[in-house]
């Protein structure tokens, strides 16, 4: 079996919630609000808190899970829960989920920068340039990785606060009005897209086995479901109170777009959609490590490595064709809408193993199971 944490990979409940932050809040962050607005119109705001609290549900449930079987990793624990051909088999559809969707993030993030800074740069170059740093850092296992989380996630909230600020100025928040003006539906078909952009959160599944207290997991969970929820929320919120849900609805790239109307005071800055592009690479930099080190850390598992290493560049060419497949940004959206889809189901498997474990803790369930 592969080893599954030495004293020195052990990760505590700080570090665990600003991974999940990290994580969680990428590129999804630019285009939801549009994906969302498509829905439920100005009302979208709602269907983020709806989605966000079925995420903030799914992560518990995993974390349920983990607690369940402390210090064991999803591929032992899927096994004895689902038995091992089923478990092997769902574990495997959760690694390849997760590997098609740092192949999206990337392809996402490659776009971005095509368009905003590096126009004459051929997108294969820069998406294999992130990737391969990424995979220097995946190389080195879980606790590099997370302290890199630790020193870059600063640069994530300052500049998102400041943004926040200087963006008060252009907004009338008279826009989100009237409230549910179109009923309760479009609220709940928004839910969906307001779920979906939550769709890293089982990473948590595969760090909280490298938790010094696996069961401050719930408390290290919720908070940073929480603030993910939050920031959501905020952007959302202010990109609406500026366009309006219609002209939200035809950006690309809204919240660039509104970043790019803020005038720094005294002109020291006259492109803040640059600065904050600059430290939102770094935040999709930890995305994709954390998604590509929880591909490589599952499948070395599942295989029985020893050693996770050579792992990593058998992966990096996966991830790099999943994320060049889409032809042009349609293509791009529809991958995106599969991920989706494939969130959704994973929850549903999460649910279905939670109430498997609740029949086996009841009276007499340890024995009906066998």
């Amino acid at each position: 079996m592969v080893r599954l944490r030495l004293p020195e990979d052990r990760i505590t409940a700080s570090q665990l919630a600003i991974s999940l932050i990290s994580t969680i809040v990428g590129v999804e962050a630019f285009i939801m609000p549009r994906s969302v607005v498509e829905s439920a119109g100005r009302d979208g705001w709602l269907s983020i808190l709806i989605g966000g609290v079925l995420a903030i549900l799914v992560v518990l449930g995993l974390c349920y899970l983990g607690t369940s079987y402390p210090g064991e990793s999803p591929v032992t624990y899927f096994a004895k829960i689902l038995g091992k051909v089923l478990g092997n088999f769902t574990i495997s559809v959760f690694l390849v989920f997760y590997l098609c969707l740092c192949g999206w993030v990337l392809r996402i993030f490659g776009d971005m920068v095509k368009v905003y800074l590096l126009t004459k740069t051929p997108i294969e170059v820069i998406i294999f340039s992130m990737l391969l740093t990424a995979a220097y850092l995946v190389n080195h296992g879980v606790n590099p990785l997370v302290r890199a989380i630790q020193v870059f996630f600063p640069l994530l909230i300052i500049p998102v606060a400041v943004v926040i600020l200087m963006v008060q100025g252009l907004v009338d928040y008279r826009q989100l009005l009237p409230v549910m003006s179109g009923g309760l539906l479009p609220v709940l078909k928004g839910s969906i897209n307001g779920y979906v952009v939550f769709s890293g959160f089982g990473v948590i599944a595969f760090l909280l086995p490298s938790m010094a207290n696996p069961r401050e997991g719930f408390k290290a969970a919720s908070l940073g479901m929480g603030l993910v929820v939050g920031i959501y929320l905020i952007i959302f919120i202010l990109t609406i109170a500026h366009f309006g849900p219609v002209e939200t609805g035809f950006a690309i790239y809204p919240v660039i777009d509104l970043v790019r109307e803020v005038r720094a005071p005294g002109a020291f800055l006259e492109r803040l959609d640059l600065f904050l592009l600059f430290f939102w690479i770094l935040t999709v930099f930890i995305s994709v490590a954390v998604l590509f080190y929880v591909v490589v850390l599952g499948f070395s598992q599942l295989l029985g490595l020893k050693e996770q290493r050579p792992l990593v560049y058998l992966v990096l060419p996966l991830i790099y064709l999943v994320a060049m497949r889409p032809r042009d940004f349609d293509s791009t959206e529809l991958l995106g809408l599969w991920m989706g889809y494939g969130s959704m189901a994973l929850a549903s498997v999460v649910l279905l193993m939670i109430l498997i474990v609740w029949a086996k803790k009841l009276p007499g369930g340890a024995k009906n199971a066998k």
